[in-house]
């Protein structure tokens, strides 16, 4: 059997002081540690914040010049469309005649055929592919 101890309540008063010091000491520090971390992740928010503010304007202008480009390349593509069709309309017009003069004539002329004016410009066409994470309606809106 363990010899017995007699304690004195002074002592175990004063053990419990410190240890209860310590706790309190240890609370503070680690409350001051956190606050610290904090201040440092609300600046560095604040850092990125203020980049993005710069640099925000300068893409919004980028995507205005993009749609205005898209806008005036699409309208040359349509003029581009119509003169295809134009042409193409008076190359059939032009055959006829030379079916009719070879017709007429009896005389054999090498008329070529030629492919449908569509199928050679759908080989040509690109589709505009909406960005990733980018709402297709909101797209061209500046705020």
């Amino acid at each position: 059997m363990p010899p017995r101890r007699y304690s004195n309540p002074e002592a175990d008063s004063k053990l419990a002081d410190d240890r209860k010091q310590k706790r309190k000491e240890s609370n503070r520090n680690s409350a001051r540690k956190s606050r610290e971390r904090k201040e440092r992740y609300l600046t560095q928010l604040r850092k990125e914040r203020e980049e993005l503010e710069r640099v925000n304007p300068q893409i919004e202008m980028r995507i205005q010049m993009i749609h205005s480009n898209y806008l005036y390349v699409d309208q040359e593509n349509d003029k581009l469309k119509r003169e295809v069709e134009k042409y193409s309309e008076q190359l059939t017009q032009l055959r006829d005649l030379l079916r009719l003069i070879e017709m007429s004539t009896g005389l054999k002329l090498d008329i070529p055929e030629l492919p449908d004016p569509g199928s050679t410009l759908k080989s040509w066409k690109l589709p505009l592919l909406p960005l990733p994470g980018v709402n297709a309606v909101k797209m061209f809106q500046l705020v």
